[in-house]
């Protein structure tokens, strides 16, 4: 009997790891911006993303990168973080047309130590080029 639930507890592990492993599959978010500037795109960016708990991690002419904790089991068991963050990296390119918007999400899990790495994660792209299209968006009107 104790075997049997020894064998539930990793397959129910295994799944919820499955569900909470990081992909990689997905096309990196993209939006051109017509007619923007690099700040006003950040700007519209964060008015989006800090309401939703992000905050800055670092800012500057041609990046925006934010992030907020990430809370897992599935990537906590996979990965033996002791604390992870979810990260958010905007680079811009700025032409006289408008504004290039690149994104990635990562994921950085603290192993300890002060040693960190680094996962890309595919899942969240969908809901980042969302986001970047009502941005995109905003900006047409």
């Amino acid at each position: 009997m104790r075997f049997q639930c020894y064998v539930a507890a990793i397959g129910a592990c295994c799944a919820l790891g499955a569900c909470a492993a990081p992909q990689g599959d997905q096309a990196a978010p993209f939006e051109f911006i017509r007619g923007a500037t690099i700040n006003q795109v950040q700007n519209a960016i964060l008015s989006q993303e800090v309401q939703k708990g992000w905050t800055i991690a670092q800012q500057s002419a041609n990046v925006l990168a934010l992030e907020k904790p990430f809370n897992s089991f599935g990537f906590t068991l996979i990965t033996g973080a002791q604390g992870s963050t979810m990260r958010a990296t905007y680079i811009f390119v700025q032409d006289a047309r408008g504004v290039d918007v690149t994104g990635a999400i990562t994921l950085i899990a603290n192993q300890g130590f002060g040693n960190t790495s680094t996962y890309p994660d595919g899942r969240d792209a969908p809901a980042m080029q969302a986001m970047l299209d009502r941005v995109a968006a905003d900006f047409h009107h």
